[in-house]
């Protein structure tokens, strides 16, 4: 029984890491909208700017691949009762590994635009960039996901 809820675990963690970005992001742009730097707000600099859209970019396809995988879990969970099949185990598990990836890359640079506050405690940012790195631990590591997609894999 513990083997058959990993996966929904792993999903319902893909998602709230995902929900947690997204309000990183937009919150973090917000902040740079506000922020000014040389004369003006931070998000106006070309480098920030383009920092952004190439990681609302990666939400937007971390999101996709769990959607996908919720879609395949849930196919599969009304259609036969017991363990899933191999192939949306392996799907489960991609997809951890690389919302994992992608939602630490996120939080890193929302840390970093924040710059030497983004570190304090107090701020929001610090305690957020804290949380998203259990995704990468809890149900299973990064590395236990890539062994166990590589197995079903055959390689």
């Amino acid at each position: 029984y513990l083997m058959q809820n990993f996966q929904s675990e792993r999903l319902v963690g893909c998602a709230s890491a995902l929900a947690g970005c997204k309000l990183a992001l937009d919150r973090s742009v917000q902040y740079g909208r506000e922020r000014k730097a040389f004369g003006k707000p931070l998000i106006k600099r070309e480098y920030w700017q383009h920092k952004f859209v190439d990681l609302y970019t990666k939400y937007e396809a971390a999101k996709a691949l769990t959607y996908k995988a919720c879609d395949a879990y849930n196919e599969e969970k009304f259609v036969q009762k017991g363990m899933l099949s191999m192939e949306t185990t392996r799907l489960v598990s991609m997809n951890k590994a690389y919302v994992g990836d992608v939602t630490g890359e996120i939080m890193d640079q929302c840390m970093q635009f924040h710059g030497g506050m983004g570190y304090l405690e107090e701020l929001w940012v610090a305690r957020a960039w804290r949380d998203q790195r259990l995704l990468r631990i809890g149900g299973g590591t990064t590395e236990v996901m890539r062994y166990a997609t590589a197995k079903i894999m055959g390689f």
